[in-house]
C-alpha cells in the first residue's frame, strides 16, 4: 500500500498537479497514523497543509489538522 502512495505522489509531482498531490500525502499519512506510525506521517502533512494553505483550500486545510498525530511528542 505504501509503495503504491510513493508511487501516486511522485507522478502527481511530476504532472505539477500540487492539490491531487496534496491529497494523496495526506490520505498516505491518514494511512501511516493507522498504522501506528504518526512520526512518518507529520513530513507528509506537513507538505500537504502547505500546498492547502497556498491554495488556499480551507476544507482541506481542516482535515489535515484533524489527522490524530501526538504533535508534542514530533515536533521538535
Amino acid at each position: 500500500m505504501e509503495a503504491g502512495f510513493k508511487l501516486a505522489t511522485g507522478m502527481l509531482r511530476e504532472l505539477e498537479t500540487p492539490f491531487w498531490m496534496a491529497v494523496t500525502l495526506l490520505e498516505h499519512a491518514e494511512w501511516l497514523v493507522k498504522e501506528g506510525r504518526g512520526e512518518d506521517a507529520k513530513p507528509l502533512l506537513d507538505e500537504a497543509r502547505e500546498v492547502f494553505e497556498r491554495l488556499e483550500a480551507t476544507p482541506w486545510i481542516q482535515r489535515t489538522n484533524e489527522v490524530p498525530v501526538d504533535r508534542a511528542a514530533i515536533d521538535r
